[in-house]
């Protein structure tokens, strides 16, 4: 009997040696999240040929743009150009602009198109080109920028 007696001790040494655990309590935190959205815009334009003319001739045409990539955001636009290359050039300025009835020469410093474009109607832009009477006869080429800001 000594023996299991001796065995109960020393368990219940043990057990009362042990530290007592206390309930944690449950504290709740809570944070603020937030996000800023970012709008997205592009817009694409159709290509400008004014075709074959002779010196001291003209020619209107429209490209039509269009925005892509969503109409998220307002968007502003500017137009601007590059001076015809080829044979002895062109200045910049001998193409002209327009989304009503009121011409504006190109210009290599971008100007606002007051019209708003939005994702669902496309923008005609009126371009016209005047080919100045002394200009020698070869192929030229000019860069239309049309720049979106959103």
């Amino acid at each position: 009997m000594r023996k299991i007696i001796a065995i109960l001790s020393a368990t219940i040494t043990l057990l009362s040696m042990l530290p007592l655990v206390t309930p944690t309590t449950n504290n709740m935190n809570s944070s603020m999240a937030s996000v800023s959205v970012m709008g997205t815009c592009d817009v694409t334009a159709s290509d400008v040929n004014f075709g074959t003319l002779l010196p001291g001739a003209s020619s209107s045409l429209d490209t039509t743009l269009h925005q892509i990539n969503g109409n998220t955001v307002t968007t502003s636009l500017a137009i601007s150009g590059t001076a015809w290359t080829g044979g002895i050039g062109m200045p910049v300025s001998q193409t002209t602009w327009a989304t009503n009835t009121t011409f504006t020469p190109l210009s290599t410093t971008p100007a606002e198109l007051a019209v708003p474009l939005d994702s669902v109607t496309p923008m005609a832009v009126h371009l016209t080109l005047a080919v100045p009477a002394h200009q020698a006869a070869v192929a030229y080429t000019q860069t239309i920028t049309f720049d979106v800001q959103c």
